[in-house]
């Protein structure tokens, strides 16, 4: 089926109705956390980041990135999309904004675990 077929239209409409059900409720409820975050401190902070960043990886589906924000310091994003291993990725630089997944306290990220954070120069 075409992106713009009405049937493809038809089947991505949501139903909200399904509200009533948890897990539907639950991935609302997400998505809404996730547009707050993004609404009210990512975006904020994007005319004062600096155009380039620093990027590490370590394999193709495990990175970080960190963004130098003038008069706030660091935007940081750690990621591990990997589906099975555990990888050690940089601390959390200052006040931790979303985590996603499960970070062990010894920093080892586990499998499809995503930290935004936000700190010091």
């Amino acid at each position: 089926m075409s992106p713009i077929d009405v049937a493809t239209f038809h089947r991505s409409r949501l139903e909200w109705r399904e509200l009533a059900e948890p897990q539907h409720a639950a991935r609302l409820d997400w998505y809404r956390r996730m547009l707050t975050l993004r609404r009210e401190v990512i975006a904020p902070l994007l005319p004062r980041i600096q155009r380039r960043g620093s990027f590490d990886h370590k394999g193709e589906a495990v990175f970080s990135v960190e963004w130098t924000v003038q008069g706030t310091g660091r935007l940081h994003l750690a990621a591990n999309f990997s589906s099975a291993a555990t990888f050690a990725l940089p601390a959390a630089a200052g006040n931790v904004l979303w985590t996603e997944g499960t970070v062990e306290p010894d920093g080892l990220f586990e499998a499809y675990t995503v930290r935004w954070s936000l700190g010091p120069p």
